[in-house]
């Protein structure tokens, strides 16, 4: 679960 909240994040962070 931790992955998918850390993907979640990175995401996240990509945005603009």
């Amino acid at each position: 679960m931790f992955l998918y909240i850390e993907d979640g994040i990175s995401v996240l962070m990509r945005l603009p």
